[in-house]
């Protein structure tokens, strides 16, 4: 199972996706439960068997009792972090092919 949490305009997003060949169980850890699967227009709630190959966009919903931290953990010196750079995008037939 492939995953990846992002939040949109202060908004969790989950993005998962089962790579096995057969249904697999997933449990979320932590405050978010359920939410709303945009890719299949449904809701959901976790734990929930996830069918093989099936992509899934959950929009969670927020508990109404969590409290957000207000300050983030520091990253221990031994974990990288990369810098981001904004991309230019490309427009076919500016000449920069």
């Amino acid at each position: 199972i492939k995953t990846r949490f992002v939040h949109i305009d202060g908004v969790p997003h989950l993005y998962l996706v089962n790579l096995r060949k057969e249904a697999d169980l997933v449990y979320l850890k932590g405050p978010y439960a359920r939410g709303r699967d945009l890719i299949g227009g449904r809701d959901v709630e976790f734990p929930m068997l996830v069918e093989p190959l099936t992509p899934m966009i959950v929009r969670l919903d927020i508990p109404e009792d969590w409290v957000a931290p207000t300050v983030l953990p520091e990253l221990p010196p031994s974990v990288p972090t990369i810098p981001v750079t904004p991309l230019a995008p490309l427009v076919p037939g500016s000449g920069d092919a």
